[in-house]
């Protein structure tokens, strides 16, 4: 019975685990907060939104639950990536990480299948203004998170 606590950790170690620091290889950089002014970037930020559920068919013996979490990306002016060959800085940087993590959840949702995540659903990705105070470029993305709990007796 996976409870949200068990979602979210499930989540966060998903990305940490397929979603390479493209700055910094090997070093952490997907946390369970928002960064502070002093944090080094990028930095990926996954929270809880919502949930709901909904039972199983009438009568049925469980519910299934739908977690919402937001996934947001943040780039600064100092960030900067080299991949096969082309410099990614900047709102580049951005969209690149971006792109990466949705790529990375359609394509391997079924390997959370192990810890009853039935599926992951993507729902919106949203680029928000760069912040000239901050320096800081965001994105964020919605997923729902599925899975079934069974009653028992």
């Amino acid at each position: 019975m996976p409870l949200l606590e068990e979602v979210y950790t499930r989540l966060l170690d998903f990305l940490r685990a397929n979603v390479d620091n493209p700055v910094t290889p090997g070093k952490k950089w997907v946390y369970p907060d928002y960064p502070r002014l002093d944090a080094t970037f990028p930095r990926v930020a996954i929270s809880h939104i919502g949930s709901y559920r909904t039972e199983i068919g009438v009568g049925g013996k469980g519910d299934r639950h739908r977690h919402t979490f937001e996934i947001s990306v943040w780039v600064d002016t100092k960030s900067e990536a080299i991949i096969d060959d082309t410099i990614y800085k900047g709102n580049r940087l951005r969209e690149y990480i971006g792109d990466r993590i949705i790529k990375t959840i359609i394509d391997k949702r079924k390997d959370l299948r192990q810890y009853n995540i039935i599926d992951i659903y993507f729902r919106e990705a949203r680029n928000l203004p760069y912040d000239p105070e901050t320096r800081i470029w965001r994105k964020n993305i919605i997923i729902e998170v599925e899975t079934e709990v069974y009653r028992t007796g």
